[in-house]
């Protein structure tokens, strides 16, 4: 939230500079017009990824949910089976995935990136 914020000021400051360079003949160094554009195109494209991202993190929590699925089932076959060659394979998977899902649970406490991964991702147990 705090990046959709500083994107909106940049975005308005960018404005109203281009507002005033309009309004105002000003003597600068640097033209008001040319510092306003630049602040408004930078305050959009950020605004514009940080919409995109949001919107994709419900999506990303699914994926990491149904990927644990499978690989719950895929346990639970390859133990009630007794197949003794898979068990490699798994533990790799397994170690695999608790370690993308401390990624994600460390994402979730810097602050400018818990607003893009999901809150439901702390709820997540490790594999055992």
């Amino acid at each position: 939230m705090l990046l959709i914020l500083i994107s909106i000021a940049v975005l308005i400051t960018g404005i109203l500079l281009i507002r005033l360079s309009d309004t105002v003949n000003f003597k600068l160094e640097i033209p008001t017009l040319i510092v306003g554009g630049i602040l408004t195109i930078t305050g959009a494209i950020i605004l514009l990824v940080s919409i995109i991202s949001l919107s994709t993190k419900s999506y990303h929590y699914n994926q990491i949910v149904i990927e644990r699925t499978v690989i719950e089932q895929t346990i639970q076959n390859a133990r009630t089976n007794n197949q003794i060659m898979e068990n490699a394979t798994i533990t790799k998977t397994i170690i695999n995935w608790n370690t993308k899902l401390a990624k994600k649970q460390y994402q979730k406490t810097i602050p400018l990136l818990k607003d893009f991964t999901d809150d439901r991702i702390l709820t997540l147990k490790p594999i055992k």
